[in-house]
């Protein structure tokens, strides 16, 4: 049964039920709420929720995520007149295709704006700490236009980067890749440090071509300083060229 009502879905519903609820959001369920939330369009494969969280399949996240719903209803009578399953109040739900084999869960609006209301996911830091946002490929290089045009970077995909290497890490550290440097911001300033690196991308996103399909294997994880010489003087030296330095 797919949710009914449409008006029940608003972002001040949302909001009032989050702020009530947050004590009760175990940190799991946070991550997964987190890696929705960020990824593109707010949708996001129950795959990926599984690896967001560390479960083993689509069944844990279903548990996860039902728990959730089921503590937003508790918080609010408004929330819990929503028709369907108890993670009906979170999103809709997208039935597997030839593009995409998998159920994917498209975040409902009114929740998406009371998320960016309570900027709970706002922090470039707050989501790398959290570890565990994945985002496998994803879109980059377009351009985007303000005042000015620069080449679209997509965060999500950054902070995917990131929780890949703190799972490969037997510490989940995060160590600069450079050869022979071994820098860990965790290791030097402690708590501030914790979850927190540069990524770098291996070909210039300046060379794309435009919205060139970015992967994980693209990026490699780097300190301040590393990245910083790598591109001094407007270059994007390699790897081995740094080693060689």
């Amino acid at each position: 049964m797919r949710p009914s009502n449409p008006e029940l879905f608003n972002s001040k519903s949302y909001e009032a039920a989050l702020r009530v609820a947050r004590p009760r959001i175990s940190e799991s369920q946070m991550r997964m709420l987190q890696a929705h939330y960020l990824a593109p369009h707010q949708t996001i494969s129950a795959p990926e929720l599984a690896l967001t969280v560390g479960v083993a399949n689509y069944r844990a996240v279903n548990l996860h995520y039902g728990g959730l719903g089921a503590i937003l209803r508790e918080c609010s009578d408004v929330l819990s007149a929503i028709d369907g399953q108890k993670s009906h109040v979170l999103a809709k739900f997208i039935s597997p295709s030839a593009l995409h084999p998998y159920w994917r869960f498209s975040m409902h609006q009114g929740l998406v704006h009371a998320l960016a209301n309570l900027a709970w996911f706002s922090s470039d830091l707050e989501v790398a700490e959290s570890k565990e946002l994945l985002t496998l490929t994803a879109r980059e290089g377009f351009l985007t236009y303000r005042l000015v045009a620069h080449r679209h970077r997509e965060s999500s995909l950054r902070l995917t980067k990131l929780a890949q290497v703190r799972k490969e890490h037997p510490n989940g550290r995060l160590i600069c890749e450079v050869p022979g440097c071994d820098f860990d911001f965790a290791d030097k300033y402690g708590t501030p440090g914790i979850g927190y690196a540069e990524v770098h991308h291996l070909i210039p996103l300046a060379d794309l071509s435009d919205d060139h399909v970015t992967t994980l294997s693209d990026l490699v994880v780097v300190c301040a300083n590393c990245h910083r010489i790598i591109h001094r003087g407007g270059e994007c030296r390699s790897i081995s060229d740094l080693i060689a330095l």
